[in-house]
């Protein structure tokens, strides 16, 4: 037990060593979402195609997510799009890589049709029908 609170003390530390250093940006919390980033994508060369390009405030949204191909799937469309912290916190939102999973469930192999095609299956709230159809 003594060395978990040690451990803990540890983190607050060096923010504290850091914010003073280079800035407020370095406070506890954001720590301990850098080291939870370092925890879930170890593997450098993976990371640095994709990853480099995004903002902190991108992957901050990002950490949240619950798997590792949802999260490389939002972080890709960011890069593609070049879409601000906004329009990744809405495509997150509308859930659209479930979306596009569902989509190409729905696909066979033998279908005619590729897998991915459908990136962005229409929702009918965003036409006003929600309550009709």
């Amino acid at each position: 037990m003594e060395r978990a609170e040690y451990g803990k003390r540890i983190v607050a530390t060096l923010s504290q060593q850091l914010q003073q250093k280079y800035g407020n940006e370095y406070y506890l919390r954001n720590i301990r979402r850098m080291m939870q980033f370092a925890t879930q994508f170890p593997d450098f060369e993976k990371v640095s195609t994709v990853w480099t390009q995004l903002s902190w405030s991108h992957i901050r949204e990002l950490l949240p997510l619950k798997t590792i191909e949802e999260k490389l799937y939002y972080a890709e469309e960011v890069n593609k799009g070049f879409l601000g912290v906004r329009d990744l916190q809405h495509l997150i939102a509308r859930k659209a890589f479930l979306r596009r999973n569902n989509a190409n469930l729905q696909l066979t192999r033998q279908s005619k049709i590729p897998f991915n095609t459908f990136k962005d299956p229409v929702i009918l709230d965003t036409l006003g029908l929600k309550e009709i159809f």
